[in-house]
């Protein structure tokens, strides 16, 4: 993305500074990540590519942590769909984790996009979330919009930005 394409983006995501109530979850395979801002409004960030949490000394989640199955309900193995119920795969038990242990208490400290879309978001915590771009179509990366919002959502691609209307 050229440099005034990487500043909207950077314009429009700034609502998350300061940000906080921060929640984990997943509808099927999105990963939501719900937000409070500081303007009093309901935000989403959906990565859709490869993401991971970190602290300071290890990576905590991933996204293909939500198809490993934790070890209680790896007898459901066999079953393509048994990472979809919810509470049976290493991501939403993270979430779970996360959202009982911080979500009330933790916000976003800063916000940084790279040139070719990829978004670190890090919390107060020392936590640091990490949307890398995995994709060279136009296929959606990650998403951000307000919940209940007039704007379109912002949709970063492989190619670039990409905005829908209310999606």
């Amino acid at each position: 993305m050229n440099s005034s394409e990487k500043a909207m983006v950077e314009n429009r995501i700034r609502a998350l500074l300061g940000a906080e109530k921060i929640r984990f979850g997943r509808s099927i395979d999105v990963i939501w990540i719900a937000l409070k801002g500081t303007d009093g409004r309901d935000y989403a960030l959906h990565p859709r590519a490869f993401f991971r949490v970190c602290d300071e000394n290890r990576v905590l989640v991933t996204k293909f942590d939500m198809y490993r199955l934790l070890p209680e309900y790896e007898t459901d193995a066999d079953d393509d769909d048994a990472w979809d119920v919810q509470g049976h795969n290493y991501f939403d038990d993270w979430a779970k984790r996360f959202n009982e242990e911080y979500s009330d208490t933790v916000t976003v400290t800063s916000i940084a996009v790279k040139e070719n879309g990829d978004l670190s978001v890090s919390f107060s915590n020392s936590m640091v979330l990490e949307i890398l771009i995995e994709s060279t179509t136009d296929c959606e990366c990650w998403r951000f919009f307000e919940y209940h919002g007039t704007d379109r959502h912002l949709v970063i691609t492989g190619k670039g930005i990409r905005s829908k209307e209310g999606e």
